[in-house]
């Protein structure tokens, strides 16, 4: 069984490694990032067109190739990246993809079946002569059942660094690793990135300048590469400690 995962030594080792190492990784991630802005705030497509998804597929591309990055720098030092990073789409890219897509349509799907369930609800109440306030007062609480997916899905997350080392991995090996350890990873796979992009939430202002904008960018950039590398450190400590 793996030792217990060290939650806050490894946010801290992660916030560190990205400090120590931002040279060498916004070398290795420099075109994926510009690629990215170009994709994001370059390109803008009405809701409708069909090319909206194909922009979509893209962008989960371009986000697989920088978290490809990150882990194997973390995982295998810079040999692990060429210096200015992954220039070739292979197996191992293509199976973190098809991972990521795996868990966004059932994402999707279990979005689905909530708001679903949600809006029912509402409607039984307000045919019942209930307020449409008094209801909306209670529907934040509808979404603690996510916290079972949420929970899922963390656990499933040490698949993600292993693809990227090239390891044949399945779900049965994810969920036998991470025993005892699914809620400390919810906090590193879910909690984190959430308090994280909340914060940097707080630096938008209205009419901020372009020099402002790309600052942003650039922090929210190095803020998801945090919690990549966070990812990266709890899968070294569960696959290290394992017994």
């Amino acid at each position: 069984m793996p030792a217990p995962l060290p939650v806050f030594r490894i946010i801290g080792a992660a916030f560190q490694f990205v400090w120590d190492k931002r040279a060498r990784m916004l070398r290795a991630l420099a075109v994926l990032m510009v690629i990215l802005l170009v994709v994001e705030h370059g390109v803008t497509l009405a809701n409708d067109n069909p090319l909206k998804f194909v922009q979509a597929f893209i962008k989960m591309a371009l986000y697989c190739l920088f978290a490809i990055t990150c882990h194997r720098l973390v995982l295998l030092g810079d040999p692990g990246v060429p210096d200015y990073g992954l220039r070739t789409w292979t197996l191992r890219e293509s199976r973190y993809m098809g991972w990521s897509l795996v868990i966004l349509v059932v994402w999707l799907l279990f979005s689905f079946v909530i708001n679903s369930w949600i809006v029912s609800a509402f409607i039984r109440d307000v045919e019942a002569g209930g307020r449409a306030e008094a209801f909306h007062s209670i529907q934040p609480y509808f979404y603690f059942s996510y916290i079972p997916v949420l929970y899922i899905f963390s656990r499933l997350s040490v698949l993600y660094p292993a693809i990227a080392l090239g390891q044949a991995v399945n779900a049965q090996w994810a969920w036998r690793i991470t025993e005892d350890n699914g809620w400390r990873l919810t906090v590193v796979v879910c909690l984190l990135p959430s308090v994280l992009f909340y914060l940097a939430g707080l630096l938008l202002r209205d009419n901020a300048t372009f020099v402002e904008n790309i600052i942003l960018e650039l922090i929210k950039f190095s803020l998801l590469a945090v919690e990549v590398v966070a990812l990266s450190f709890s899968y070294k400590h569960l696959t290290e400690t394992q017994s």
